[in-house]
């Protein structure tokens, strides 16, 4: 009975490490235009979102891609501007384009376990 016990002990202690190692994480947010002739706009827009792996570069600057390094995902949004990746924890550059295709503004990211970070991609529009 007690080798029972602890086999079954042993198994709850397994299960529940799997469970956090598995839980999802990622990023989920909008992606947005803002600017343009007064008044201005701000609403979601259609666009592609990539997810690189932090290389050090691009914070806060307007990067379509970028060169030498394979991007972790791509997602393609929708006129409503939603997006959800998938990823493993760690760091990340976001960077974006709406649908006519010109840069948002890079983001980096730190994606930790078990949560999706919720960001808003603003496309700044003259």
């Amino acid at each position: 009975m007690r080798r029972t016990l602890t086999a079954a002990a042993a198994l709850v202690l397994t299960l529940a490490a799997c469970s956090r190692e598995a839980s999802p994480a990622g990023v989920e947010g909008v992606l947005r235009q803002v600017g343009g002739p007064a008044p201005g706009v701000d609403r979601p827009t259609a666009g592609a979102v990539t997810l690189y792996p932090d290389t050090g570069e691009g914070d806060g600057q307007l990067i379509v891609e970028l060169t030498g390094v394979e991007p972790v995902a791509r997602f393609e949004t929708g006129s409503a501007g939603e997006f959800r990746i998938d990823v493993p924890p760690g760091t990340y550059l976001l960077t974006a384009v709406f649908v006519q295709g010109y840069p948002c503004l890079a983001q980096r990211l730190e994606v930790e376990v078990g949560q999706y970070l919720r960001i808003t991609v603003t496309c700044p529009i003259e």
